[in-house]
Formats: structure tokens, C-alpha cells, sequence
């Protein structure tokens, strides 16, 4: 299964590969305390791409760039506009710090996908150490790139790093894009 996932999501994935169990999300209410419960933003639910079938257990693996320009049709809703901040192929467990420009966004677009099964989280930090928004499910493969759109970002949480908890050796992209304020 080779899908997408991206930050929290209600599906079971995260930043561009993923399947469909429920994942968690920071509630900011609780500093950083999981919730199971969807985001109930506007533009907070997933976007997923059904057009490859998930259930295959081997895909090639996908650049959520590329295939967001390639079909445009099938991008999330608040794609058009934002500004394009992390597009890194990786392998195994990572830490990113995210540009500066990352201040000027209003919510950030995640997204991970991976060629094999395996199980993953990624996870917000801002300027103090401070974990913020994170999701994960059991599997980050599958044939749809999918989603998550974060809640409102704070001037004073600002993300400057993100982490992804993925097993050694399985290679994965992770996108982030920034939503104007």
C-alpha cells in the first residue's frame, strides 16, 4: 500500500501515505494532549485521492508536489496559494527545521508518503521545544496521496521544526505548505 498522509489526520495517515484508521491530533487547548477527534477547522478535514487502488501492497513511491501538479483536481481545496516549504525525500527517522517563511503562514498543509507499510508519526515543535500539532497510523503506503490541514497557527507558536518517528530504512517524502494568513 503506498499512499500520503499529512499532519494529523482522521483516516489513519499522515503527510502523504497513508491508510484509513484514525489518527491524532494536538488539541492546543490541552499543550500538546492527544485527541482522536477530528479537527473541527474549516479546511481541517482530509483531502484523499482515491484514484490508485489502496489496498495494493506495493506502489511506487509518490511526490505529493508532482502529483498535486499533475492533478490539480485532486490537490486540497487550500493548495492554490500556498507556498511550498519542505519537499524532502528521506529515510527513517528525521528532524527538519522548517524556513523562516513558515512564520508568515496561517495553517500549514502536511503531508508523508512512503512505498511500504510502516507505521509513523510526525510531529510540530515550535521555538520553545514545544510539541504542537502531530499525527500517525499503522501504515503510510497505500496508492492516495492525502492531507491534513493544521489549525490556525499562532504568531506566538510559530512550527520551526518538524519530526517524523518512521522505522530505518523505509524511504518516504514529507511536504509541508504554507496558507497564507
Amino acid at each position: 500500500m503506498a499512499a500520503t498522509t499529512v499532519l494529523a489526520f482522521a483516516g489513519g495517515c499522515l503527510l502523504v501515505a497513508c491508510t484509513g484508521e484514525a489518527a491524532v491530533q494536538a488539541d492546543p487547548s490541552e499543550n500538546g494532549s492527544p485527541s482522536a477527534t477530528p479537527p473541527s477547522n474549516p479546511g481541517g478535514e482530509p483531502t484523499t485521492d482515491t484514484g490508485n487502488d489502496p489496498t495494493t501492497s506495493s506502489a511506487p513511491l509518490i511526490n505529493p508536489v508532482d502529483y498535486w501538479e499533475e492533478n490539480p483536481d485532486k490537490a486540497p481545496p487550500h493548495l492554490a496559494g500556498a507556498e511550498l516549504l519542505v519537499n524532502e525525500k528521506l529515510t527513517g527517522p528525521a528532524s527538519l527545521t522548517l524556513p523562516e517563511e513558515t512564520s508568515n503562514s496561517g495553517t500549514l498543509i502536511l503531508s508523508l508518503t512512503c512505498a511500504e507499510p510502516a507505521r509513523y508519526r510526525v510531529q510540530l515543535i515550535d521555538e520553545n521545544a514545544v510539541p504542537g500539532a502531530y499525527t500517525g497510523a499503522d501504515d503510510c503506503s497505500g496508492g492516495a496521496v492525502v492531507s491534513y490541514e493544521t489549525p490556525p497557527i499562532e504568531k506566538t507558536a510559530v512550527p520551526t521544526e518538524l519530526t517524523t518517528d518512521i522505522p530505518a530504512g523505509i524511504e518516504y517524502f514529507v511536504t509541508v505548505y504554507g496558507v497564507p494568513r
